[in-house]
């Protein structure tokens, strides 16, 4: 019984996981807006949050060498 509810969580998540992906856009113009007197951000889609489980105040690597590069940060490299 036990190894019967295991599976079935297993396979729920595992569905979830795949309706999110598929619902999850790759690419998507996003506009730059104000936040503040001197800063600017910029609004991320909540399917990419829901994806890479961000929620507010999380940290991410931002990457700048020609491009910008936003990378999800896994919580066990924050404590390192």
């Amino acid at each position: 019984m036990v190894l019967n509810l295991v599976c079935m969580i297993s396979l729920y998540k595992t569905i979830v996981y795949a309706l999110v992906v598929l619902k999850m856009p790759q690419k998507e113009i996003r506009k730059i807006i104000k936040s503040g007197n001197t800063s600017l951000a910029v609004i991320l889609p909540r399917a990419w949050l829901r994806y890479y489980e961000l929620n507010a105040k999380d940290r991410v690597l931002v990457i700048s060498n020609g491009s910008v590069t936003i990378s999800p940060i896994q919580k066990e490299q924050l404590k390192k």
